[in-house]
């Protein structure tokens, strides 16, 4: 790496991939991860929700960056938006914290090892063997007939964005191309995989530690008895990718409206529920 990437409070520690994969590496995602989110048009108060108003004047001054250059400005020590406080005050590798930028710092190493842009690695090695032909990193390259509308919690439309942490996020893609990135998961799991070897699928499937309490795989969540998968949600947007080991199936969500109050967050977590949780 072109920085050092170390915990202030425990210099004398490695933080590793796997600590990375597994949400342990003790990085932290503070207000600074907001610099990510570039908006087309600039955001009006009215629009928005009250608890979303602090940051609109810095949502409205970002810029895209690289992946690259975006994590130089974040992570390296002397760059501007360094805070010790991106980093917890517990021991990398002894407790579980979901990090985005440990995700996104995942995508630089592939990056820097590689020497490949992270869009064009993943396209090279994951959407061309899967045939995903309508998944981009690049809003650019999204039809817009084909692109939906986001809403807020306040069922006001949310500007179309994107995010300079694209690692963690921030995939433009649709229910059928997802479905295949699922089935090769559900194929890796049984033995069946093509992208990566079997022992790379056994490996990301398996709980990494017995120890400390953390979510399961590398990447995947296997903290949820039935099934095994990944959700998340952004601005007018939530997904939930899940499949069920023991009969093979898998099941997508997709919701354009945010979950972020507690009538939409309970429907949207409530169809898990039904597909997968209630059988």
């Amino acid at each position: 790496m072109p920085f050092k990437v170390k915990n202030p409070n425990f210099p004398d520690d490695d933080i590793t991939i796997r600590h990375l994969l597994t949400h342990t590496s003790s990085l932290d995602d503070t207000e600074n991860y907001n610099h990510g989110y570039v908006f087309r048009k600039p955001l009006e108060q009215k629009n928005w929700p009250e608890p979303h108003h602090q940051n609109l004047h810095l949502y409205n001054n970002n810029e895209k960056m690289s992946l690259s250059d975006f994590l130089d400005t974040m992570i390296d020590p002397n760059s501007k938006w360094y805070k010790t406080e991106m980093y917890s005050k517990e021991r990398p590798g002894t407790n579980f914290k979901y990090s985005n930028m440990g995700f996104a710092l995942l995508g630089y190493i592939i990056e820097t090892t590689t020497k490949t842009d992270f869009m064009d690695f993943t396209q090279k090695h994951i959407f061309d063997p899967l045939d995903m032909k309508s998944s981009t990193w690049e809003l650019e390259k999204v039809d817009s007939k084909k692109h939906t509308t986001y809403y807020l919690e306040n069922y006001k439309p949310c500007p179309d964005y994107s995010i300079n942490t694209i690692p963690d996020g921030g995939l433009y893609t649709n229910i059928i191309d997802l479905t295949k990135f699922l089935q090769e998961a559900i194929k890796g799991y049984a033995g069946r995989g093509k992208i990566l070897s079997q022992a790379s699928y056994s490996e990301m499937f398996s709980m990494q530690s017995n120890l400390i309490e953390i979510e399961g795989g590398l990447g995947w969540d296997l903290s949820i008895p039935c099934c095994i998968g990944h959700g998340g949600n952004d601005f007018g947007v939530a997904t939930l990718m899940y499949f069920q080991p023991s009969t093979g199936i898998g099941r997508i969500i997709f919701s354009n409206t945010s979950i972020e109050s507690d009538l939409v967050e309970d429907v949207f977590y409530g169809m898990m529920g039904l597909l997968f949780l209630e059988e």
